[in-house]
């Protein structure tokens, strides 16, 4: 009915692709013999006009060359109108790239490695871009189309909105392109349940059948933070008994999409419209789990950060319990695996062998002008604290060889394990304490640092979020101060590094990655950035047992080819804890922080004691 009423109209309006994989394919609902093509009808649909339960492909053999034309447009609506002009030279592919995506991959770190194929031209950046690759089993079956093409731009010139265009030849250059073009990491399972858009829609639906309901969950949520937990608990336990009977609830759909987010923030930096799925599934657990019982790991993990410092005053007896019969059957109950061991250091009396103390307002305040403005408090997170005592001595004593006089906040709680849960309530409690904390110490004047990204990013984020209309804690990132520091120190000798960056960081704060390479060329090193998704561990994630497999498939898409390349290339390093813990457990591979990697150079640069 659509095609026989409309289609004068869908020949006239219809944009010409020379693919359509989204949406209806209104202009090719009939073959050129009038038959249905159930093809085009289906793919796109997304399920909307029937569900495919079988499928056949035909397979062809992976292409040994490869090269890409990268062809600028002077806007988006041009290079969608030229693609199917552009099938007619027999490419394998051509992907079409708004302005919206080509801004977000200019702001990525790796976009370095492909900007020379990307330059701006007369009239400014590009607009819209066509990517347009030619394969083949030897260099001939892919030269041939390329020149023909080649020779056909630049006789045509700049006429249909084209601006101008490069050619990359070979795997790498190739590969780089695609990478950036692509959205950061790849998803494990390959179900568009899972995806950012999947997950979005879900919790859409999940808050149409709310409403429906007459639920307003933002008058629910603040029902449930005022309600004392063990009042709700004979209803959660009826719930939940009643879910193991199978009673169907719409909400469990959208808990099992949700419990495979890493909570990576991927989506929030990669996608255009900057869809918050951390957010929004933090928020889903907290009514979740007003209706159901949380499982007992829940509650480990969010009350871990509490009971870390405790942990640690007996760091020996306490991995004697955890590794001993008892505790791997507690784990195993509790469905956690890999779980990590303190690092057994007195931070304390190590701070006391460095003549360093804890950062109070009191005693910053009792400083000169001279020696605040030398100064810079390093604010603790669990993690590196408990389980990389090591890597926060480093840090103390690199600042120290850099003429800077260290001082270390006092341990609070962060929260972000509180709010990866979906322990909303008690997240904006420690969030306030904390916060209020950190700000007496800014506000002597002296800056503050973290070391980890996903901890001191959280200051930016989730914070923001939490405690909204409250002054935030300017905490940097310790690249970031370190990049604004006006001090030379001793150069190292030339030495060549990689880094792997935590995705967090990589993608809501990519020009810091870049303050780590000003870092180390400022003392004589030369420090790349590699290209990679996320590790896999992301915080509990991969401790998680039912995880654990999906955890070292994220691992393997990236970052395992990374640590297997010999040292001669460059000593490899890694921002994240939970990065650093997942290359270890997987390869056996320890990977120093840049600050150690940093110390280690310039101590042999300058080996006096610091």
């Amino acid at each position: 009915m659509i095609h026989r009423e409309h289609h004068e109209e869908i020949a006239a309006r219809f944009p010409r692709l020379n693919r359509c994989l989204t949406g209806y394919d209104l202009a090719h609902i009939r073959t050129p013999d009038r038959r249905f093509d159930l093809n085009a009808i289906l793919c796109g649909s997304e399920g909307t006009l029937g569900i495919l339960a079988e499928a056949k492909l035909n397979l062809l053999p992976i292409p040994k060359h490869s090269a890409l034309i990268n062809l600028r447009y002077a806007s988006f609506d041009a290079a969608l109108r030229d693609a199917r002009a552009l099938t007619a030279f027999g490419p394998a592919s051509i992907e079409t790239v708004d302005s919206k995506v080509l801004a977000l991959a200019q702001r990525d770190i790796v976009w370095d490695g492909v900007r020379e194929f990307f330059p701006d031209d007369a009239s400014g950046p590009a607009r819209g871009i066509n990517l347009i690759e030619f394969v083949g089993g030897t260099e001939e079956e892919v030269e041939k189309p390329l020149l023909r093409m080649t020779a056909a731009l630049a006789a045509a010139g700049q006429g249909g909105g084209r601006t101008g265009y490069t050619v990359a030849r070979g795997e790498g250059p190739v590969g780089r392109i695609w990478g950036d073009a692509q959205a950061l990491g790849r998803a494990a399972t390959h179900d568009r349940r899972h995806s950012p858009k999947g997950r979005a829609m879900l919790v859409k639906e999940w808050l149409r059948r709310l409403s429906a309901a007459g639920v307003d969950p933002v008058a629910e949520t603040r029902r449930l933070r005022r309600t004392a937990m063990w009042r709700g608990f004979p209803a959660r336990m009826r719930n939940t008994l009643a879910r193991r009977r199978g009673e169907e609830d719409f909400s469990h759909a959208v808990k099992e999409a949700m419990d495979g987010c890493l909570a990576c923030k991927s989506c929030v930096g990669g996608c255009p419209i900057k869809v918050n799925v951390p957010g929004f599934r933090a928020k889903f657990l907290e009514l979740y789990y007003g209706r159901y019982l949380r499982p007992p790991r829940d509650h480990v993990a969010g009350a871990l950060e509490h009971l870390l410092p405790v942990m640690a005053r007996a760091s020996r007896l306490a991995d004697a319990v955890v590794s001993g019969p008892v505790g791997r059957t507690g784990l195993r109950w509790l469905g956690l695996v890999d779980t990590p061991r303190l690092s057994g250091i007195d931070l304390r009396a190590e701070l006391a062998m460095r003549g360093l103390a804890l950062a109070t307002p009191e005693a910053l305040r009792a400083l000169s002008e001279a020696e605040r403005r030398r100064a810079v408090i390093l604010v603790q997170d669990a993690s590196t604290t408990h389980y990389e005592t090591q890597l926060v001595l480093d840090v103390l004593d690199l600042l120290r060889l850099l003429g800077v006089t260290p001082w270390l906040a006092p341990y609070r709680p962060n929260g972000k394990a509180l709010h990866v849960h979906g322990f909303l309530g008690a997240f904006g409690r420690v969030a306030a304490s904390n916060a209020a904390g950190l700000r007496a110490l800014a506000g002597t004047g002296v800056a503050l640092v973290g070391i980890d990204p996903s901890m001191t990013l959280t200051y930016r984020a989730e914070y923001a979020e939490a405690l909204d209309g409250r002054d935030l804690p300017n905490v940097l990132l310790l690249q970031q101060w370190l990049s604004r520091q006006a001090m030379d120190g001793p150069r190292a000798g030339p030495a060549r590094y990689r880094l792997l960056a935590h995705c967090t960081e990589r993608i809501t704060a990519t020009a810091s990655l870049r303050d780590w390479q000003s870092v180390f060329a400022r003392h004589g090193l030369e420090l790349e950035v590699l290209a990679a998704g996320c590790c896999g561990m992301a915080g509990t994630y991969g401790h998680e047992a039912e995880h654990r497999g999906t955890s070292e498939r994220i691992y393997d898409q990236s970052w395992r080819r990374h640590v297997a390349v010999p040292v001669s290339a460059g000593g490899l390093l890694a921002t994240g804890y939970s990065c650093r813990s997942q290359a270890k457990r997987l390869d056996g591979v320890a990977l120093p922080h840049p600050a150690q990697a940093l110390l280690q150079a310039l101590r042999r640069a300058d080996p006096a004691p610091a």
